[in-house]
């Protein structure tokens, strides 16, 4: 892919962009880890014990995983935090520098 091309299709959305930093920068391995509530086979379903084992091994798994990358996902939070400020700065100055070509006219 070349510039250009990339350049032709760039329409960011820098409220998206924020949201995204705020809402991935919440992620809680202590929250991720709780357990289910006490009777997670309340209902009846066939192989629920297998299913809820599952779950517990993928919860864990997944609490570890926020555990080793919490860092990681702090500089992505920032990044893309980052990016919204880029992407309306390029916007404001494309647009000082669209309207002082009539101003100067």
């Amino acid at each position: 892919m070349n510039g250009e091309l990339m350049c032709e299709a760039l329409d960011g959305n820098p409220e998206a962009m924020r949201e995204f930093a705020t809402r991935i920068g919440t992620l809680e391995p202590a929250a991720v880890a709780e357990p289910p509530g006490p009777a997670p086979c309340a209902g009846g379903m066939q192989a629920c014990g297998t299913f809820a084992a599952a779950d517990a091994v993928a919860t864990l798994a997944l609490a570890r995983f926020l555990l080793e990358t919490r860092e990681a996902v702090g500089a992505l939070a920032e990044a893309a935090a980052a990016a919204a400020r880029d992407y309306e700065a390029g916007d404001h100055a494309g647009a000082r520098a669209f309207v002082s070509v009539f101003v100067e006219e």
